[in-house]
């Protein structure tokens, strides 16, 4: 079985596409970009596109597409800068004879090595196994079925960080010999064992693995994914964990040729479970553009749509422009924009705070920004109940007399009372009472056996807007005098044939049959809320007098 296959060199037509009558110029170019390539058939165009998209008259780009097998990031850079130097070369009319080195160029007059025999790969190995054979655990931000993680499908969401950031990140940097992809990762390590209550975390990095001479300016898939597992520990100094992390890395980096698959089968010799061993990963990508001299030029990256990882960030560090970018890729069936928004903002915020803060231990480190601290402190613990307006008693009684009108709402000796006829009683009574000053919560006596009376007395009073009193009729003459006036009671409604005690207002028999010639061609108007005073009943006192509790519609 063939283990490397060559092209020989075989000249390549590069398409030229119009985009200057449309202004989706950009748009078509990204949809462009988030077609697959194809690795079935053998070719070069199979696993490359290379177009040249004219959209101006003063405006032209090139756009390069590559498959991953035959191209890393580094390479995209390095092919970016050689781009540039053909260009200057051809406007000062400069040779354009090749001089970059090549696969070809490599393994020219080398025998093969079984690299894998090498005494320096076995140590790798010997690391590889160290970081294996202990308890491994497979982390997931989200716990979904793996139905959904079968898909990667993905959105990129990229910020690029304030001035005053970038510039405090940079002089915390230097301050302290910390590199920034070390500051980064420290943060998300924080990060997640704030939002997931777990501190055994492992993060996937990638190396350019390009540590030979030959392959520092070749183009090429050389990138190698390993692991680094750190425990977040919060009562930690945040500046001793960020040492760890980077002391962990350049363990990793040594061992950079480790390949992953072997990796992912020592894992799984151990650990049969084990399925995605990597959910969440941070890549470092400075991006090291040349000065162009004679002409102006940008440079553009296309997200493909696709990520391996539940999460991945990309931190781009632009050493042309200074700029630090942060592209978060995330699983479209496992995160929402919003969602992806919330851990930029914690993300940053910790950032923040550490290198304002960096002698702070973990757990003192701020992870919600003002904003959420205003949300979570102010607008969580508002204690104003959002409720629909409380009924009243009567209005209660009002909408069941609508509902069902002929029924039975009633029942006494020698009679019953319909819900219309109830109604229609209390109607009566209560715009009779209303020119006597009953309304706006006025205190009325209701002394009455359990009757019909009584009954319609309490509707009405509460109809017409006042709070009733009810009095019993067995209570001792004194009982019922000191109750009316300590209610201060402004009106006194009697049954017929009952005593009445001496009271200072005025005092009203209410009997059905004087009410059945009454009429009410109309009905008070309603200024009672579930807030309004509804009744004040009178227990008897510890002291001996009666003391009254006053209770609003909302309450009975």
């Amino acid at each position: 079985e063939d283990l490397l296959v060559i092209w020989m060199h075989r000249p390549i037509s590069l398409e030229t596409v119009d985009f200057t009558h449309t202004d989706q110029a950009e748009r078509d170019a990204m949809d462009l970009h988030a077609d697959p390539c194809s690795v079935q058939a053998v070719s070069f165009t199979s696993v490359s596109i290379l177009l040249c998209l004219s959209c101006q008259t003063n405006e032209v780009w090139l756009y390069s597409k590559f498959h991953h097998i035959i191209m890393d990031g580094i390479s995209l850079n390095l092919l970016g800068n050689q781009l540039i130097d053909i260009y200057q070369k051809i406007m000062r009319g400069e040779d354009l004879a090749e001089h970059h080195r090549t696969f070809l160029s490599q393994l020219h007059g080398k025998r093969t090595v079984n690299t894998y025999s090498l005494p320096v790969f076995k140590k790798t190995v010997h690391f590889g196994l160290k970081h294996t054979r202990t308890r491994w655990n497979t982390f997931h931000w989200r716990n979904e079925p793996l139905i959904l993680r079968q898909s990667t499908a993905a959105s990129r969401d990229t910020i690029t960080l304030s001035p005053p950031l970038e510039q405090s990140i940079r002089r915390f940097c230097k301050e302290n010999y910390i590199s920034i992809i070390s500051l980064f990762m420290a943060s998300l390590y924080i990060c997640i064992s704030r939002l997931t209550a777990k501190r055994d975390i492992a993060i996937g990095t990638y190396y350019g693995n390009r540590g030979s001479k030959a392959r520092k300016d070749m183009l090429g898939m050389f990138v190698s994914t390993l692991p680094i597992r750190m425990t977040a520990d919060p009562d930690a100094e945040f500046l001793s964990f960020v040492r760890s992390v980077g002391k962990e890395q350049l363990s990793v980096m040594r061992h950079q040729k480790y390949p992953y698959n072997l990796f992912v089968n020592e894992l799984r010799h151990d650990h049969h479970d084990l399925q995605n061993i990597i959910g969440i990963s941070m890549q470092y990508q400075p991006l090291a553009w040349r000065q162009a001299e004679g002409f102006d030029y940008e440079t553009a990256m296309f997200f493909s749509g696709h990520t391996a990882n539940e999460l991945s960030f990309q931190l781009q560090e632009r050493t042309d422009t200074g700029l630090i970018e942060l592209n978060f890729d995330y699983q479209s069936a496992l995160f929402t924009k919003t969602s992806i928004k919330r851990i930029q903002t914690h993300l940053l915020t910790i950032v923040e705070n550490a290198v304002r803060n960096p002698n702070s231990c973990i757990r003192q480190l701020d992870m919600a920004d003002e904003n959420e601290k205003k949300r979570v402190l102010t607008a969580f613990n508002r204690t104003e109940a959002v409720e629909p307006p409380a009924p009243t008693l009567h209005g209660l009684f009002t909408r069941r007399a609508a509902l069902s009108p002929h029924r039975p709402a009633l029942r006494f000796p020698g009679g019953m009372l319909t819900y219309a006829e109830l109604d229609q009683y209390t109607r009566r009574l209560a715009v009779w009472l209303a020119p006597k000053g009953v309304p706006n919560e006025s205190m009325v006596g209701v002394l009455a056996e359990r009757s019909p009376e009584m009954v319609v007395s309490v509707l009405a009073v509460l109809k017409a807007g006042g709070a009733y009193v009810p009095l019993d009729p067995e209570y001792p003459e004194d009982r019922l005098r000191y109750m009316l006036n300590d209610c201060a009671a402004c009106l006194l409604l009697a049954q017929p044939g009952l005593s009445v005690p001496d009271f200072s207002g005025e005092t009203l028999e209410v009997s059905l049959s004087a009410l059945t010639s009454e009429t009410a061609d109309r009905d008070v108007s309603e200024e009672a809320d579930g807030g309004s005073l509804a009744y004040i009943i009178y227990t008897s006192g510890s002291t001996g007098q009666p003391k009254g509790v006053a209770v609003e519609h909302r309450q009975a």
